[in-house]
């Protein structure tokens, strides 16, 4: 990053690191991402260094390639000039004081020269993250009008940063929220996944999000139109705090343990739930594999759990789907935790289950189709016609197999399939 800096001084293009980097740093945070604000123009970036690509150079940002492959992001120094709520018009700038001014909040607006070491803080950012303030670069007001996404950045800079948002700010806040609806969905989903990726402890940010009323404005599945209020939140309570017993990374984990405080207080199948989910993440734009996947751990995370039954739990592992087990118990466990205080034995109880269904699964019971010992053409073979009764039967040796795995032989499930359909007077060849 150093020479990438110095290349552009001895270009004469004025070059600063801006934004998170410094901010970070100043926290004494891992810095992921090195951002560079410069004088010089886009193409004159281009100029100077060889390896580059146009991550948005219609906005004044270049990637330049270093020899190691890691891309950093360079941009011109620029200020708005009309703003739309969603977005910004901006021009480039002369001067790094310029482009502070544009920043959200104090704790962005900070910059450090490389080749001084001298670190630009024109709005009091290192005082306000010393005090563990958040605030707005000047009036809050103007600064959200601006951008409507800057509501939900400051929720998750608080509580990704243990900070307490200033009053001007949180009332400007408040104010803006009725408006969030104009947010796109895909901007929504990146502020959602980033509380849920990046901090440590996403119940702090997600408890803001509830309490300034976003949770009901931007998603209204938990909040449904039927039950008590306080029952409601107390269901989405209990699950925010479970999403601190999730690594980070995990943030689809967390998402379904979110998820699953949507009907909480209420008595709804877990199928119906699980369409809730399903709606929700589609109008956010996720990916229909993200989807899937999340709202398979909801529904299966609502199903009754079997008791220490061998039977019961190869049933129920094949209606789960070994894939969502390890997760399942992180959820399991995650939820225990939250409730330990009230329930000392419950992770006792729940470490004792898991114990059991790992045992069962470590026979390599069949738990699928595609475990049995036949298929759909030995069916055939042994005279059984293609068609809806062929799956059927299948799906009858796989029930039976679950209740008694010895049965899982070529020839006893043939001669079971066999039985099946003589039962119900088809015709069977010899």
């Amino acid at each position: 990053m150093l020479w990438i800096s110095q290349k552009l001084k001895d270009s004469g293009f004025d070059t600063w690191v801006v934004g998170g980097a410094v901010r970070d740093a100043m926290l004494g945070e891992a810095v992921e991402d090195w951002d560079l604000a410069t004088l010089a123009r886009p193409q004159q970036i281009c100029d100077i260094f060889p390896r580059t690509v146009p991550i948005g150079i219609e906005h004044g940002t270049v990637g330049v390639i270093a020899s190691d492959g890691v891309l950093y992001e360079v941009t011109t120094f620029r200020k708005d000039i009309e703003h739309f709520g969603r977005r910004a018009v901006v021009a480039f700038a002369e001067s790094i004081e310029e482009d502070l001014a544009r920043r959200d909040f104090t704790l962005n607006a900070l910059a450090w020269s490389p080749d001084t070491g001298k670190v630009l803080d024109l709005f009091d950012g290192r005082k306000h993250l010393e005090q563990r303030i958040l605030k707005t670069v000047g009036s809050a007001k103007e600064r959200f009008s601006e951008d409507l996404l800057r509501v939900l950045r400051a929720l998750r800079f608080a509580g990704q940063f243990s900070l307490e948002i200033e009053r001007d700010t949180w009332d400007a806040l408040l104010t803006t929220v009725p408006e969030l609806h104009r947010l796109s969905s895909e901007r929504i989903q990146e502020e959602l996944m980033k509380v849920l990726g990046k901090s440590k402890a996403p119940s702090v940010a997600l408890n803001y999000y509830a309490i300034s009323g976003i949770i009901a404005k931007l998603f209204p599945e938990f909040s449904p139109s039927a039950g008590n209020v306080d029952s409601r939140m107390l269901g989405f309570n209990k699950f925010r705090r479970a999403c601190d017993n999730v690594s980070p990374r995990r943030p689809l984990l967390r998402l379904a343990l979110l998820l699953s405080s949507i009907g909480s207080d209420q008595d709804i199948k877990p199928e119906e739930i699980r369409s809730s989910v399903e709606g929700l993440m589609h109008r956010l734009k996720f990916s229909n594999a993200d989807t899937r996947r999340t709202a398979r751990m909801v529904w299966a995370r609502l199903l009754e759990t079997p008791e220490e039954d061998p039977k019961q739990c190869r049933i129920w592992l094949s209606e789960v789907g070994f894939p969502q087990f390890n997760d399942l118990c992180r959820m399991w466990i995650a939820e225990a935790k939250v409730d330990r205080d009230t329930d000392p034995n419950k992770c006792r109880d729940l470490s004792s289950r898991i114990r059991f269904m790992r045992s069962i699964l470590e026979d390599n019971p069949p738990l699928t189709l595609s475990d049995l010992a036949v298929n759909g053409t030995d069916l055939q073979k042994a005279g059984i016609k293609p068609g809806r009764r062929l799956g059927a039967i299948l799906m009858e040796l796989l029930m039976k197999v679950l209740k008694d795995p010895t049965l899982n032989s070529y020839q006893k499930l043939i001669d079971i399939a066999v039985g099946l359909e003589r039962s119900e007077g088809g015709s069977v060849a010899d």
